[in-house]
């Protein structure tokens, strides 16, 4: 009898709870000292050269300092997903991008009103 040949299976990681995300986001903010800068982002590759961003620069909307805890948005274009995009790199800086998008995907689908207004009530008070 002739063995089958295993197939290759995508590692299957559990995702954290919506719930606590967003707690670890509000936390981010209120605990952690994470801050918030709207500026004008898109088209405006220097300025994102300058802050260090790699990649293409002229469709940029956002980005996170990880150093000096700064949560980078271009407040014109989609807001509270950039937002919620950047928190996400702000709590796993080590994911790739793909990976960032997938999560906010995730996030975002399920994401209630009541974890909406907890996250902008966290924002507000460390806008910059």
């Amino acid at each position: 009898m002739a063995r089958r040949k295993k197939s290759a299976k995508p590692v299957i990681v559990r995702r954290p709870s919506v719930q606590s995300i967003v707690t670890n986001i509000c936390q981010l903010v209120t605990e952690q000292g994470w801050q918030v800068k709207l500026e004008r982002l898109f088209n405006r590759p220097q300025f994102c050269k300058d802050h260090g961003v790699a990649g293409s620069l002229d469709n940029v909307l956002g980005f996170t300092e990880h150093p000096e805890k700064i949560v980078y948005v271009d407040y014109r274009h989609n807001f509270f997903d950039i937002l919620i995009h950047e928190y996400l790199h702000a709590l796993y800086p080590n994911l790739e991008e793909d990976d960032i998008e997938a999560l906010e995907e995730y996030v975002m689908e399920r994401l209630t009103p009541t974890q909406a207004k907890r996250i902008l009530r966290a924002t507000v008070p460390a806008l910059i």
